[in-house]
């Protein structure tokens, strides 16, 4: 709620119910920066519109593109599960593999994360729940359910993980490493901008100290 800017005078039980204070009420508490009345209030505006999901690696067969993916670059988040199972459903029912995931844009590597089953900690929200608490593994499994909403924010903009897997490709006794068998699976992804906080000066008129009088509070505002 904001007071009035002109017009009828303003009441003290209307200045307590915006910037709060206890009774008996003294004009003494109200001054600006004093702890009730501030100078300025945080606000978060709306994020920008998502793009569509976009899929698309730079390697030609057997890796596809998403339909509507530009041309101009890699669009994707990449789990890669290097193994020593000798099957691939051995190696997903398994633990102690190493687990990659790199998330690109335009070509951009915007992140990347390694660790022993996925286990280190994802740094975004699922269905916007707290950031920073779930796994990388445990993030990607619920991307891959059309219902949940997988979210990396950073750099600015927000990136949502997509549930179609757009390629998928097995490699079995990779050559020149030590690893039995490595899993890659490319989801889809796209984004938009973050919403952005700004700062604005309020109460302009109420000093910080000294004479103070009810027209001071004309506008004022808590938040």
């Amino acid at each position: 709620m904001v007071l009035q800017s002109a017009g009828s005078a303003i009441k003290f039980s209307e200045i307590q119910d915006e910037f709060g204070g206890t009774n008996p009420i003294s004009l003494s508490e109200y001054y600006i920066g004093g702890g009730l009345v501030p100078a300025t209030v945080i606000g978060g505006g709306s994020p920008g519109a998502f793009t569509a999901f976009f899929g698309r690696q730079s390697v030609t067969t057997p890796f596809a593109a998403v339909t509507g993916t530009p041309n101009d670059g890699n669009y994707y988040l990449h789990r890669e599960i290097d193994g020593t199972d000798s099957s691939l459903a051995g190696m997903l029912n398994s633990s102690g593999n190493q687990h990659i995931y790199i998330l690109k844009w335009q070509g951009v590597e915007i992140l990347r994360s390694t660790s022993t089953d996925g286990t280190a900690t994802f740094p975004g929200t699922v269905n916007a729940g707290s950031a920073n608490s779930v796994t990388f593994a445990s993030a990607f499994n619920s991307a891959l359910n059309s219902s949940n909403d997988v979210i990396i924010s950073t750099g600015g903009f927000d990136y949502q993980i997509g549930s179609q897997t757009f390629s998928e490709v097995t490699i079995f006794d990779d050559p020149g490493a030590n690893d039995a068998i490595e899993h890659n699976s490319f989801q889809t992804v796209r984004r938009r901008t973050s919403s952005t906080q700004t700062t604005s000066s309020v109460n302009p008129n109420v000093p910080s100290s000294g004479e103070v009088s009810m027209s001071d509070y004309y506008g004022g505002r808590d938040d």
